[in-house]
């Protein structure tokens, strides 16, 4: 593992900025030992299962050993928001995108492939829960180990572990383009669990006409009542 000598070395002196900066780096590149070495993508256009991954096991070594520091927070107002700021633009780009020439593989070291990739990731683990997200992690890397893969070997996993459709959730967040803002109306109250609804519609969130383009995701859902139980649907 390769680092230039202000990403490794902090000393009594080091503010909590640089510390935070350095952990987050030196597990970000540890996590590479899994995601990208153990398990190698297949062509460039699979960039995010490198990045993405790293990026997400960096912010979870973080919450372990310094909770204090927030590291959720901190990733959605610098690194997901900035994402979102990129992603609802005309110029943007699918998280898997086309590669064919090395300038294409350096432009697709970017934003969407490091921030939106981890909230991605992000999401389908809150969604199916985190047990069974690091079961289906875990039998991905044993079943590539020392080879390569592509995103839909990492989903087809998560997808036997947790027994949800991750498969079509994750293509559509990571093949297209954008996210979808959603608008929740009222919920209709009853005592009647059948008869309870809330009514969802989602639309390209956009930051001009030019933007503001057909795409639909199909998006995970989970709603409750005070003190229910979590009901999971996708959209």
């Amino acid at each position: 593992i390769l680092y230039f000598d202000q990403y490794l070395l902090v000393d009594e002196n080091s503010s909590v900025a640089e510390r935070q900066n350095v952990f987050g780096i030196v597990a970000h590149e540890i996590a590479h030992q899994w995601f990208g070495n153990l398990v190698t993508m297949n062509w460039w256009d699979d960039l995010w299962l490198n990045e993405g991954f790293a990026s997400w096991m960096a912010a979870k070594a973080i919450d372990h050993v310094h909770p204090d520091w927030n590291p959720w927070m901190a990733q959605l107002t610098d690194g997901t928001a900035t994402a979102m700021a990129l992603d609802a633009r005309e110029g943007t780009h699918p998280i898997v995108q086309e590669i064919n020439t090395i300038d294409d593989a350096n432009l697709a070291f970017d934003t969407i492939t490091y921030e939106k990739g981890l909230a991605v990731i992000r999401m389908l683990e809150a969604y199916v829960g985190e047990e069974d997200f690091r079961t289906g992690v875990r039998n991905y890397i044993n079943s590539r180990r020392y080879g390569s893969a592509r995103t839909e070997d990492l989903w087809t996993a998560i997808q036997g572990a947790s027994g949800q459709p991750v498969l079509e959730i994750a293509r559509s967040f990571t093949g297209q383009p954008g996210f979808p803002l959603l608008t929740v109306s009222a919920p209709t109250c009853s005592r009647r669990q059948t008869e309870r609804q809330v009514g969802i519609t989602q639309r390209r969130f956009a930051m001009d006409d030019s933007a503001r383009t057909s795409e639909r995701w199909d998006v995970p859902i989970v709603v409750s009542t005070v003190g229910g139980e979590a009901e999971r649907t996708v959209m």
